[in-house]
């Protein structure tokens, strides 16, 4: 049936009264709209205006202004409500285009079925419309199951009074109502949650209100579940003793449990948002310098990662604590990374304790060194005493021949005694070596011979013919060679063989290299057939003061890894238990066979020098035999305790006329100017002053490197009567 009509209501006779006007063109729509027929009078139509008292007082004010007017719901007698538009005309006459409101509902009803969201239109506090989405939500089967039924019945009894003042807001003040969650009561009894919101909406002509609503239901159980895992996430983080924090991808703090606050002094609230490294700021503890972004690690790995030893956290009050700490990434369901999680725990207490043992186990190795060196030194003392002694009631008997003999043991003595003082300075501050260009394959064969000297253990040796030469300190690589053949003939207590092998090494790149290095190496390896170590004892060889003899000291093994670490080598030791162990080590080379320096032939002690010779020295028993030494070379000694006189005692020679023609100064000083200090006044006096420094210390420097602080040489004490006479001998040459 179509959806629209016309009529024409029009005067019958000139000057007819409105109420006369008369139906003088009617459609078939239009009668079957309204119920109009032809010569209808405008007084008896049969329909009523909603809102309307007096259907003629209308019609007049309509035609007297001109003016068109639309009515949206009128009621025809017994008819469904239609619209109405009343169009006056110039002719006297009054047109209705009539439409029915089926045509608008049947449109709306095709639209908002299809809608996945539950959708009604509630007109007088009833339902007069519902899509299929909306009896799902509301338990009904069918759509008249809903029709006509007061909504307030629909939501549960503690929503209604809220609901009641919507509809009223709606359909009275024509107000839209904002989205809210109430609870709904479904047909069947059940409930549930929805989210309903509504607009002002005229349906079938009639005021009311477009309704939408969502279960909720299946959302709202989760967001309870989440909360409660929230919660027990929550009680986990403060029943737990480590810091705990959260970051997202941008490194900006998303969290903090207690501990964390306590450590780091900020509160969750506060540190949200902020950097970690605001919050979280991590030194090292020795260096003090910043240590590398934990999440940045992460992010960049994607694997967890463990923060460096000594890593200190500065708290926001300036209290420091020693963490450990480890990073994870935080990954979503599909494997992506969306943060970081921290968990570090305070290890300052732990940390002291461990430094307290550690000096208590350093204390009693100390003392085991102690007891060590104490029985070595003392059987040496006793033979250069021995030996003094000796040659003592030699000297009685005139014997010279005997007492030449004896002071020569004691002589071998002392050079020991001076070769255990090295080993000692060489491992307690490294021993700076001293550094020439070395034919190191007779270097290794003399130190092998000398150390297997009068020994039940023999060498194979296999030595290349084009070897490299080495830059290097020969009397310390010797020592390196001694310590292990030394050790190699202690595992072999029966006896046997030692291999030594020496070639050159080309090594490339990567873990096979000295720490990961290349280029050119020698490699020197020492095998012997003895014991062999076990593994756990292997991993403690290199430590001080560790030893598996009683009357060892644990010096050799660690004075060889002190020794080549500092030649910029690399020493490493592979055994078996009863298989033999075998010492390979790496001295970096100088490819070629450039020529190596020649060791410096003796040179005979003139019988007498000349000249005046200053020698500085706090110790008044050195003081005496260096000034009976330098007499005995032909010198004039002129001694002094401190550096305060040494300086009066130079200056007063230079105005004196009679200047020094060397100084010798101690570099060590207690309580006062050491030797450099002394030199650097006495260079201002004189520039070209002959400065020799002296020193117990070997690994000082200037004794290494005399030239490069203004001496012109140096003694390492103890010193022989032949060190001396050389050294002087050498400077005042010329």
């Amino acid at each position: 049936m179509p959806f629209s009509g016309f009529a024409r209501f029009q005067a019958s006779t000139p000057g007819a009264a409105l109420a006369d006007w008369t139906v003088t063109i009617c459609t078939s729509t239009a009668k079957d709209l309204i119920g109009l027929e032809m010569d209808t009078r405008l007084a008896d139509v049969p329909w009523e205006v909603h809102g309307v008292s007096s259907w003629l007082d209308l019609v007049a004010g309509v035609v007297a202004s001109a003016g068109r007017l639309r009515l949206d719901r009128v009621h025809p007698s017994a008819r469904p409500p239609v619209v109405l538009e009343l169009h006056p005309s110039e002719r006297g006459a009054l047109d209705l285009i009539v439409q029915s409101t089926m045509r608008e509902d049947s449109a709306f009803k095709s639209l908002v079925d299809q809608a996945p969201t539950g959708i009604f239109v509630q007109t007088g506090g009833n339902i007069a419309y519902a899509n299929h989405a909306s009896c799902e939500l509301f338990g009904a089967r069918q759509v008249e199951d809903l029709l006509g039924r007061p909504v307030i019945e629909l939501f549960q009894e503690e929503f209604r009074s809220q609901v009641a003042q919507r509809i009223d807001d709606l359909n009275e003040g024509r107000r839209s109502v904002e989205l809210a969650e109430e609870g709904v009561l479904r047909l069947d009894g059940s409930s549930a949650v929805a989210a309903v919101s509504a607009i002002p909406f005229r349906f079938s002509g009639e005021d009311g209100a477009l309704v939408f609503i969502k279960d909720i239901t299946d959302a709202k159980e989760g967001e309870k579940l989440l909360a409660r895992e929230k919660e027990r996430l929550a009680v986990t983080l403060r029943s737990i003793g480590d810091g705990v924090i959260t970051t997202d991808t941008a490194g900006s703090v998303t969290l903090l449990n207690k501990v964390a606050e306590t450590l780091t002094g900020w509160t969750a609230e506060e540190a949200d948002g902020r950097p970690l490294s605001e919050v979280f700021p991590i030194v090292h503890e020795l260096t003090r310098e910043p240590c590398e972004d934990p999440v940045a690690k992460v992010l960049k790995t994607g694997m967890v990662v463990e923060l460096a030893n000594h890593t200190c956290l500065i708290s926001r009050d300036g209290r420091e604590y020693v963490i450990a700490d480890s990073g994870a990434p935080i990954l979503d369901d599909s494997g992506r990374i969306v943060g970081v999680v921290l968990v570090f725990r305070d290890t300052t207490e732990k940390q002291k304790l461990a430094d307290s043992m550690h000096r208590a186990q350093n204390l009693e190795s100390i003392g085991v060194l102690a007891g060590g060196i104490a029985h070595d030194f003392n059987n040496l003392l006793a033979g250069i005493f021995g030996n003094l002694c000796l040659a003592e009631e030699c000297a009685k008997d005139g014997n010279l021949v005997e007492t030449r003999k004896v002071l020569s043991g004691a002589m071998d003595i002392f050079d020991r005694a001076k070769g255990l003082t090295q080993q000692l300075l060489t491992f307690s501050k490294g021993g700076t070596p001293v550094r020439k260009v070395q034919e190191i394959g007779k270097l290794v064969e003399n130190s092998v011979h000398f150390s297997l000297s009068g020994a039940n253990v023999s060498a194979n040796f296999r030595i290349a013919e084009d070897l490299w030469h080495c830059d290097c300190d020969r009397n310390q690589i010797g020592q390196v060679v001694d310590n292990i053949v030394i050790n190699a003939m202690q595992a072999m207590p029966e006896g046997g063989t030692l291999d030594v092998e020496v070639e050159n090494r080309l090594l490339d790149p990567g873990p096979g290299g000295p720490q990961g290095r290349s280029g050119p190496f020698v490699e020197i390896l020492i095998r012997d057939h003895g014991q062999g170590m076990a593994k756990e004892i292997l991993s403690k060889i290199w430590a001080p003061f560790f030893s598996t003899k009683t009357t060892g000291h644990g010096l050799g093994l660690a004075t060889v890894f002190s020794i080549v670490q500092r030649h910029d080598g690399w020493v490493e030791v592979e055994t078996e238990p009863g298989a033999g162990s075998t010492f390979r080590v790496l001295l970096p080379a100088r490819p070629g066979r450039s020529p190596a320096i020649p060791e410096p032939e003796a040179v005979p002690i003139r019988a007498r020098g000349k000249g005046r010779i200053l020698v500085m020295d706090d110790e008044d028993y050195i003081l005496l035999f260096i000034d009976r030494m330098i007499e005995s070379l032909g010198y004039e000694p002129t001694t002094v305790a401190n550096g305060w006189e040494a300086v009066e005692a130079f200056r007063r020679a230079e105005g004196s006329g009679k200047p020094f023609h060397a100084c010798i100064l101690d570099l060590t000083i207690a309580g006062g100017k050491g030797g450099k200090a002394v030199a650097q006044e006495i260079l201002e006096l004189r520039p070209d002053a002959v400065l020799l420094a002296s020193s117990g210390y070997s690994d000082d420097p200037v004794v290494s490197e005399p030239v490069a602080h203004g001496f012109r040489g140096s003694l390492s004490k103890p010193f022989l009567r032949e060190d001396l006479a050389k050294l002087l001998e050498g400077v005042l040459a010329t």
